[in-house]
């Protein structure tokens, strides 16, 4: 049996013109359509452009470490995945406390990730769930201060409001006893 790693050596690398002259192209393919471009013209000692002929064999297409490639998206489907064969990919639609249950019955069931390394990230979605629940239970705590302040201000108006009609009623009271000394006196004297 030929190997995988034979078989994909045959296929040149293809990159982007003067992608090795400049970093800011990188090494992703693009196609050249510059009218005077050498590589477009198929110049010798220019590299190749990407053709129907270069395509893989078909015993080697489409793997990624000699595994086809499953897109999982809920625990269920890993049952079906035949870890001699296929290698799992975590579908980027999956929120993070789903992913942590997949990556580790992943690991239970001996699978391959091809998407993710496995370790680090249980251990990066282990960290922000303890982070958020840490934000969260601040959070909750600042709240109930905030309430606490609340009502004891709320008991301090009232305690004000009553001690200020208390206050008022004992003056109106005196002021009415004055109003009535006062009379009083006017009235003998006439």
């Amino acid at each position: 049996m030929i190997q995988e790693k034979d078989l994909k050596k045959k296929k040149p690398k293809f990159t982007r013109t003067d992608a090795h002259k400049k970093v800011r192209l990188g090494q992703k393919w693009r196609k050249p359509k510059g009218l005077q471009n050498k590589r477009r013209l198929h110049k010798r000692g220019y590299l190749g452009i990407v053709k129907v002929g270069y395509k893989n064999s078909s015993q080697v297409r489409h793997l990624v470490k000699g595994l086809k490639q499953v897109m999982i998206s809920n625990v269920l489907e890993l049952d079906a995945v035949d870890k001699k064969t296929e290698g799992i990919i975590v579908s980027g639609k999956v929120g993070d406390r789903k992913r942590l249950v997949i990556l580790e019955q992943a690991t239970q069931l001996g699978l391959t990730v091809l998407n993710l390394n496995i370790e680090k990230k249980i251990k990066l979605i282990n960290d922000s769930q303890s982070t958020k629940k840490k934000e969260k239970e601040a959070r909750e705590a600042r709240k109930k201060e905030k309430k606490d302040k609340e009502k004891k201000e709320e008991k301090k108006t009232i305690e004000e409001s009553v001690k200020e009609e208390t206050d008022t009623t004992e003056e109106e009271i005196k002021d009415k006893d004055k109003k009535d000394f006062d009379k009083i006196l006017t009235t003998k004297q006439a």
